[in-house]
């Protein structure tokens, strides 16, 4: 493995960094941004690079030749698997590359596949085994000035994050409300 601080957690394999206690689940209910239902709307008012999270989200926007520089996907939707619609359309995406990320977490694995995805020509796809569900938290602090951050918010359409210090300060806040090593977060965000 390596020799990351001991704070760090391990799941297997795989070094979970911070974890979202389930007492802390509603710090992360209200949007980060604003939420749209309409898909184009959403598209004209994007910056790039355009960086989706979600299954239903991306496919959503690749149907309308709105294409993601950086799509984050899991294969589920609500916690139970996408359609074939969905999947068909998701497999348009190329570069496919791969992060292990369990329900709740934020692992070095995800972390180290957003930063190589913004290294690469687009359109990347992250096929995450687990959930994307905080992938949000690393795309925003990895993501330039400037770029675009969209994702669901359950039952009411697609979060769309512009981002910028202010946000980029915000989603740092939200770091508070997770368990783990900030430290190594930050470290990984920086290498």
């Amino acid at each position: 493995m390596n020799d990351r601080s001991t704070s760090t957690s391990e799941t297997g394999s795989v070094e979970v960094v911070l974890t979202l206690p389930d007492t802390n689940r509603s710090a992360f209910k209200d949007p980060l941004g604003s939420i749209f239902t309409d898909e184009t709307a959403v598209c004209e008012r994007a910056g790039r690079p355009l960086i989706t999270i979600g299954d239903i989200v991306t496919a959503s926007l690749v149907d309308i030749d709105c294409i993601p520089d950086i799509a984050i996907v899991d294969g589920l939707t609500k916690r139970r698997p996408i359609g074939s619609a969905t999947q068909s359309t998701l497999e348009e995406l190329n570069h496919p590359l791969e992060a292990v990320n369990p329900a709740g977490t934020i692992t070095a694995s995800l972390i180290e596949a957003i930063q190589q995805a913004l290294s690469l020509d687009p359109p990347v796809k992250i096929v995450v085994d687990g959930e994307e569900d905080l992938a949000v938290l690393p795309a925003i602090l990895a993501a330039p000035a400037g770029a675009t951050v969209i994702y669901g918010q359950p039952d009411e359409g697609m979060v769309i994050v512009h981002v910028n210090t202010r946000r980029k300060e915000a989603v740092s806040g939200l770091l508070d409300f997770l368990e783990g090593d900030r430290e190594t977060l930050r470290a990984l965000m920086d290498e």
